[in-house]
């Protein structure tokens, strides 16, 4: 099982925001 870390979770959570907003901006 791959370890991810919880600055992995927060950069990837954070990425997805960043690419949805490109469409909806509606994210902060």
């Amino acid at each position: 099982v791959e370890h991810i870390s919880f600055e992995q979770v927060i950069y990837h959570t954070h990425t997805a925001y960043l690419i949805d907003d490109e469409g909806k901006r509606s994210y902060p």
